[in-house]
């Protein structure tokens, strides 16, 4: 279970962390809350407030997971967040609102990729909670090994919408 909750742990970690920072520039900020705005969920007045919340939220999760003491409060608060942002691809979508994904920054419109990809995160949620044996000496081989998958299975969840455009405009790849 030591392997389980570091890969777990260092894939939230790591997957809110980039979240977060995603948002943070000026810019970047404006465009999530522009996001925020387009669901049609959130009154006007509450958007920045709301868009703000979230990334304070997202950040919180980041030193929780890591803290043993916090790590299932934190692995709550992420799972919490996950099924919350869950609801609202799913409303985006039946309503056919096109609200674009700025986890990451720039995104893809909101549908089932995203949905895929929360639920795979939410299994990860579930991971962290395993209570890992004390530390020892001989368990940091593979504590290092574990955060070295988490960080491949982080690159490879945040730089999602990325790869699927790749795999449905293949041109762009024979033209450079």
């Amino acid at each position: 279970m030591e392997l389980v909750a570091a890969v777990s742990r260092g894939l939230i970690a790591l997957v809110f962390l980039a979240s977060a920072a995603s948002k943070l520039r000026p810019g970047d900020h404006r465009e999530f809350r522009g996001s925020v705005r387009r669901t049609g969920l959130v009154p006007a007045r509450a958007v920045l407030p709301v868009a703000v919340l979230v990334v304070a939220l997202e950040a919180a999760v980041v030193p929780m997971v890591l803290v043993p003491g916090t790590a299932s409060l934190g692995a709550a608060l992420a799972a919490l967040l996950l099924v919350g942002f869950v609801g609202v691809i799913v409303v985006s979508v039946r309503t056919g609102r096109a609200v674009e994904c700025r986890c990451f920054g720039a995104g893809a419109t909101l549908g089932a990729q995203h949905v895929a990809r929360n639920a795979f995160l939410l299994l990860a949620c579930l991971g962290a909670t395993q209570a890992p044996p004390p530390f020892t000496a001989g368990a940091a081989p593979q504590l290092a090994c574990g955060f070295v998958v988490a960080g491949l299975l982080a690159l490879a969840v945040t730089r999602l919408d990325d790869v699927l455009d790749l795999v449905r405009h293949p041109t762009v790849l024979r033209e450079s």
